[in-house]
C-alpha cells in the first residue's frame, strides 16, 4: 500500500497522531553531534548588573530629583545602559557591556555626590546579611502601661526596682514644654507580669497601645516625616503640594482626604483610615502579633462577614405561607477553603465578639459622619452670616449716600438764605461805621497839626540849675 492510499483510507484522528517521516541516519546524527544541540539550544543573555549607593547622601532622593541630569552623567560616564532600577537604598543599573561594567565599579563620584559601586550578591552573601540582621535586630518588646506613678522615680531607680527590659516616661506637652506624667511604660522579651511593685506599692498594669503614627509629609501612616522619601502632599486638597502653597484652603468643596478620598481633612480623627490603623495597632498589642498579621487577620475577618452576610442564591428552597418547612442554615465559605461555619441559635464567644467590634465601629463612623456634619453647617453658617454683613453693609453705605445727595439741595438753599438775611440785617450798622470813620478822618485832617511847646515846670527847673 502506498503513501497517498494510506492518507486517503486513514481517520483524521490517525493522520494527527501520525509523526514526520524523519530518516534513521538524521536523528543518529542529531543525537551523536554536541556542537548541534547546543547550537539549537537558546543562549542565556549575560547581564552586566552594578549597584551604586551613595556614601552620605540619599542617591535615590538625588536621582529621583534630578533623573535627566543623572542620565546625562551617566552617559558621559559609561555611555547608554540598559536599565535602571531603584532597589534598597541603592540605584541597581543593567550595562550592555563588561566594559561598562568595570567603567561604573571604578566610578566614586556622580553628580557632586560621593558613590560605592558593588556587584550583586550572591546566595551565600544574602543568606549571611539576613542573619546578621536579624541578629543586630531591633527587639520587639510587649509593652505595658502602668498610672500614679510619682515624678520623683527616675528611670535608673525604675530600672532596678522593676527589672523591665524597657522603660519610658510618657511626657506631655504644656505651655510648649514637655512635662512628665505619672504614666510609664513598660516593656518585656517575655510576657509581661500583671502587677509590678515599687517598694510598698502594687500597680496593675495595662496593654499599652500605641497612636497611629501620621508623616507630616506624604500624610500616610506607619513612618514619620524624617523617614519620609515620598512626595508632598496637601493636608487640605491631596494635591501634590504644601499646605503653605495651597490655593484651595477657603474652598469647602475642594477638601479632599488623602488617605480614604472623603470630604475631609488628611488630619481628621474620624477618619476611616485612621479608625483602621487605630483597630490593627490595638489587635497587634492585645493578641501579641506583627502589624502586618493583624492587618491580614482584619481583613480576613472583614471578608468573611461580607461573604456570610451575603444572601446565598443556589440550593435555597421556596417556603409557602400555608405549610412552614424546616429551612437548613445556609453554608459560609471562608475564601476558597473548605471548613463550612453552620449558623446556630447561640452566637459563639468569636462571633459576639465579631459583632461588638461591628457595632463599635458603625457608632465610631456615626459619630463621624454627626461631627462632620456639624463641622458642615457651621461653615455653612459662618458664610451665610458674612454674606448677610457685607450685603448689609453694602446696602447702608448706598442709603447714606443716596441720603447725602437728597440733603445737599435743601442744604445748600438754606445756607444761602441765611447768608442774604445776615447781610440784610447788619448792612445799616455796616453803614453807620462807615460814615462815622469817614467823619473821623475828616476832622483829622482839617486840624492842623503845632509844635510842641514847654511846659512852665520845666522852664523854672532849667533856670535853677543854670544859677547853681
Amino acid at each position: 500500500m502506498d503513501e497517498e492510499s494510506l492518507n486517503e483510507s486513514s481517520s483524521p484522528e490517525q493522520r494527527r497522531r501520525k509523526l514526520p517521516a524523519v530518516s534513521a541516519t538524521r536523528l543518529t546524527t542529531t543525537q551523536s553531534n554536541p556542537d548541534l544541540q547546543s547550537e539549537t539550544t537558546p543562549k542565556v543573555a549575560e547581564s552586566y548588573v552594578v549597584y551604586l549607593k551613595g556614601v552620605r547622601d540619599d542617591i535615590i532622593a538625588a536621582v529621583r530629583k534630578e533623573e535627566i541630569k543623572f542620565a546625562r552623567e551617566i552617559d558621559q560616564a559609561v555611555g547608554p545602559i540598559t536599565l535602571m532600577k531603584f532597589r534598597n537604598k541603592c540605584v541597581c543599573i543593567t550595562c550592555n557591556t563588561a566594559e561598562q561594567r568595570q567603567k561604573l565599579l571604578s566610578c566614586k563620584e556622580l553628580m557632586g555626590m560621593e558613590i560605592e559601586s558593588s556587584l550583586p550578591w550572591t546566595g551565600s552573601e544574602k543568606a549571611m546579611k539576613k542573619a546578621i540582621e536579624k541578629e543586630h535586630a531591633p527587639v520587639r518588646f510587649n509593652k505595658v502601661v502602668i498610672t500614679g506613678v510619682s515624678d520623683e522615680w527616675t528611670d535608673e531607680q525604675l530600672f532596678e526596682e522593676i527589672g523591665a527590659e524597657y522603660i519610658r516616661r510618657i511626657k506631655r506637652r504644656v505651655d510648649g514644654q514637655l512635662q512628665p506624667t505619672t504614666a510609664v511604660i513598660l516593656g518585656y522579651v517575655e510576657n509581661p507580669p500583671n502587677v509590678v511593685k515599687l517598694r510598698y506599692r502594687q500597680y496593675r498594669t495595662r496593654t499599652y497601645i500605641e497612636e497611629p503614627k501620621q508623616c507630616h509629609n506624604c500624610l500616610r501612616f506607619g513612618h514619620l516625616k524624617v523617614n519620609c522619601r515620598s512626595t508632598t502632599r496637601c493636608p487640605r486638597c491631596a494635591g501634590n503640594h504644601s499646605y503653605d502653597e495651597c490655593t484651595k484652603k477657603l474652598q469647602q468643596e475642594a477638601v479632599r482626604c488623602a488617605n480614604c478620598g472623603e470630604n475631609h481633612s488628611a488630619k481628621y480623627r474620624g477618619c476611616a483610615k485612621f479608625a483602621e490603623v487605630k483597630q490593627v495597632l490595638t489587635v497587634a498589642a492585645t493578641t501579641k502579633v506583627s502589624y502586618a498579621d493583624a492587618l491580614k487577620n482584619i481583613r480576613q475577618t472583614k471578608q468573611t462577614e461580607k461573604t456570610c452576610q451575603t444572601p446565598a442564591t443556589t440550593g435555597s428552597t421556596v417556603v409557602s405561607a400555608d405549610k412552614p418547612k424546616k429551612v437548613m442554615a445556609d453554608a459560609c465559605t471562608q475564601t476558597e477553603t473548605s471548613e463550612i461555619g453552620t449558623q446556630t441559635d447561640e452566637p459563639t464567644a468569636f462571633q459576639e465578639k465579631q459583632l461588638m467590634k461591628t457595632a463599635d465601629a458603625v457608632l465610631k463612623k456615626a459619630v463621624g459622619i454627626m461631627d462632620e456634619s456639624l463641622r458642615r453647617l457651621k461653615a455653612a453658617i459662618n458664610g451665610e452670616m458674612t454674606q448677610m454683613k457685607q450685603e448689609l453693609a453694602a446696602e447702608t453705605i448706598g442709603n447714606l449716600n443716596k441720603l447725602s445727595a437728597d440733603m445737599l439741595g435743601p442744604f445748600i438753599l438754606i445756607s444761602e438764605k441765611l447768608l442774604g438775611y445776615i447781610d440784610q440785617r447788619t448792612k445799616p450798622r455796616k453803614d453807620d461805621l462807615v460814615s462815622t470813620l469817614s467823619h473821623c478822618k475828616q476832622v483829622a485832617e482839617a486840624t492842623p497839626t503845632q509844635p510842641n511847646q514847654p511846659d512852665d515846670k520845666t522852664e523854672k527847673s532849667s533856670l535853677r540849675s543854670s544859677q547853681h
